[in-house]
């Protein structure tokens, strides 16, 4: 009898790191950190539908070096065969924080704010391409604004 449910597909783990080298290298947690990495996979897929693998960039967890933030996580990237779809961080629950989208061909870059254009009364920055103003937050010294539920860091 067939499920209505749908079927969930594994990805293909591409490039140098495999998930037995993350057990591994997480000595005491690398099991936890598996269950990270399935979690974070389905995820992605409930996201980005079309993604077909998955990049681990690195087998150990570790301090952000972009998002102060970030402690203890495996940074990943996720393709549609061999176009980068996202990349982000996997926290030890699962969760995923991803950054920007990679542009496709013909797609304009999008507009991100810098600190100098912040107004510090309002704590907003002036979002010229939806033509308002979105509020800036703050987290361990980084500022962000979100847009369309994702935080755009700068």
């Amino acid at each position: 009898m067939a499920s209505s449910g749908s079927v969930r597909r594994a990805l293909v783990v591409v490039g140098k790191v495999s998930k037995g080298q993350v057990l591994n290298a997480n000595a005491k947690l690398g099991s936890n950190w598996l269950s990270a990495l399935d979690i974070a996979e389905q995820t992605a897929q409930a996201d980005y539908p079309n993604i077909t693998g998955m990049e681990i960039a690195g087998a150990l967890a570790h301090q952000s070096h972009q998002v102060q933030s970030h402690s203890n996580v495996l940074s990943v990237k996720f393709f549609e065969g061999e176009d980068r779809v996202i990349s982000g961080h996997v926290h030890m629950n699962g969760r995923v924080d991803y950054s920007r989208e990679r542009l496709r061909s013909g797609q304009k870059e999008r507009w991100k704010p810098t600190r100098d254009q912040v107004d510090q009364n309002s704590w907003t920055v002036y979002d010229p391409e939806k033509k308002k103003h979105r509020k800036v937050f703050q987290e361990q010294g980084w500022l962000y604004i979100e847009i369309g539920g994702v935080k755009v860091w700068f």
